[in-house]
């Protein structure tokens, strides 16, 4: 952890530098720590989505646009999620794992639907919507460039 970021969140939490380094050896797991319940309310939308009956392919989107608001709030957390959620050693990919398989049961069952591209993973496609750049932000919060990834997986879009 760079020293300046390491201030930074020393600071924002009241503790001194030493205390955050002996809780969180690395910037991910601060992040992953900040991200916890995030991943837990994340994991209990997709579970009640599965729950439902209706259409696969709009249970899908809702939990995907939900997911992109939600790795906004904090600034640099896009960043770290997008690499954590594919890199086994991360701090992230651990605390994000049953959010991971939650959402891929809505993958697959819009895929099984018929609804969404059989070529398209979920570690691939978190990993995009994290990375979702900032400037193409509606004042709502949504991306624009979210839309243009929910019609690219859909079946029947042409690349």
């Amino acid at each position: 952890m760079k020293s300046a970021n390491s201030a930074g969140f020393s600071r924002a939490a009241g503790v001194g530098k030493g205390t955050l380094y002996r809780h969180f050896p690395t910037r991910d797991h601060v992040f992953a720590a900040v991200s916890r319940d995030r991943f837990s309310r994340l994991t209990a939308e997709a579970e009640a989505l599965l729950q439902e009956s209706g259409d696969a392919y709009a249970a899908l989107q809702e939990w995907l646009r939900d997911y992109d608001r939600s790795a906004q709030q904090y600034r640099g957390l896009r960043a770290v999620v997008s690499a954590g959620i594919a890199d086994e050693g991360s701090a992230i990919f651990a605390d994000c794992g049953p959010m991971k398989v939650r959402a891929g049961t809505l993958l697959e069952r819009a895929q099984e639907a018929e609804r969404v591209r059989r070529d398209v993973d979920i570690t691939e496609l978190l990993s995009l919507i994290a990375a979702l750049p900032e400037q193409f932000r509606d004042p709502d919060g949504s991306s624009r460039l979210l839309d243009v990834i929910l019609r690219g997986i859909a079946v029947g879009a042409s690349i």
